[in-house]
Formats: C-alpha cells, sequence, structure tokens
C-alpha cells in the first residue's frame, strides 16, 4: 500500500499540469487547419521586422545575443509554430487568441510575440548566448500578466494611431481632401 501511494505520488509529479494538456489539445487542433513552417517563418520575420522599427536597440541585440538573422528568425518562429503556447499563461495566451480570432491569426500573431518580446524586454536584454535567450524566453513569460499583454497591445495601437502613414490617418485625409462626406 505504501509502495502504490509512492507511486501515485510521483506519477503525479511527473504528469504535467492540466493546462499544458489543454494547450497541447489546443495545439492540436491549430496544426489542423492547415498552419506550416514557412507561415511560422514569415511570421518571426514579421516580427524582427516590426523590432527593427519600432525597437532597433532589441532587435540588434537579439540577433547579437542568438547568433545572427537566422537564428534569431528560427527561435522566434519556434514560438509561432506553436501559436504561442510557450510564451503566455493560459489566461493571457486567451486574451491574445480571441483577438487573434477576431483579427486575424496571421497578422496578430506575430503582433502579439512581439509584445510579449517587449514586456520581456530588460530580461532579453541580459541575455547573451543563445541558451541564455531560451531560457529568458522559456522561464519569464510566466510572470507576464493578462493586464500586461492588455496593455502592451493598447501600446501598439496607440502607436499604430499615431504613425503617419497608418491606414486610419490616411482614410481621414482622404475624406477631409474630398469635402469629407460620403459619396
Amino acid at each position: 500500500e505504501e509502495g502504490l501511494k509512492l507511486a501515485r505520488d510521483v506519477a503525479s509529479a511527473l504528469a504535467p499540469p492540466a493546462d499544458d494538456h489543454l494547450l497541447s489539445t489546443l495545439n492540436i487542433v491549430f496544426k489542423a487547419t492547415g498552419h506550416s513552417a514557412e507561415g511560422a517563418t514569415d511570421g518571426a520575420q514579421r516580427v524582427v521586422s516590426d523590432l527593427d522599427e519600432h525597437d532597433p536597440e532589441l532587435a540588434r541585440h537579439l540577433r547579437a545575443a542568438s547568433g545572427g538573422p537566422q537564428q534569431l528568425r528560427a527561435l522566434l518562429a519556434a514560438r509561432v509554430d506553436v501559436y504561442l503556447t510557450t510564451v503566455f499563461p493560459l489566461d493571457a495566451l486567451l486574451f491574445a487568441w480571441d483577438h487573434c480570432l477576431l483579427d486575424g491569426w496571421r497578422d496578430e500573431l506575430p503582433r502579439f510575440l512581439g509584445d510579449a518580446l517587449g514586456l520581456l524586454r530588460d530580461q532579453l536584454l541580459s541575455a547573451t548566448t543563445p541558451a541564455e535567450l531560451e531560457l529568458v524566453l522559456r522561464d519569464a513569460p510566466r510572470a507576464l500578466r493578462t493586464c500586461d499583454v492588455r496593455d502592451a497591445r493598447r501600446a501598439r495601437l496607440r502607436r499604430k494611431a499615431a504613425s503617419p502613414m497608418s491606414p486610419t490617418r490616411l482614410e481621414r485625409s482622404a475624406s477631409t481632401s474630398n469635402g469629407g462626406g460620403d459619396h
């Protein structure tokens, strides 16, 4: 009887938490929708391009610490490939997925990864090797909260709205130049 209890204790200690089972199941469901490695690489490249534009210091550092541009894309593509399940705690992940479902996976998923990198900026800047980057990306996101992710998304949307080339500004400019009325 004591041996059986010990076996149960060991088995429960080795079993992943229920959240991991849910994430694994959801990941399998999403894989069936036609997700591809090329899509993950494309998403990673969009994250890098956004970083180049909005946080060039972090982008340069990540390239150097990861071993180069290809290694950085591979590092980020691994997160895109699993739909950020390794990036956010479950509640923050579901928040991000809600917006991905509403606004499109192809565009939003890389943006949320960029948001996460911004939230982890200080820890990422302290990593100087590929192994240290992996550790930061594995461990630090556990501390992210849904409100952090929400605030990062809001800041991103404010930056986009303030951008001189944002579609919203271009539409407003076009509507005022043609008399401002609907035709």
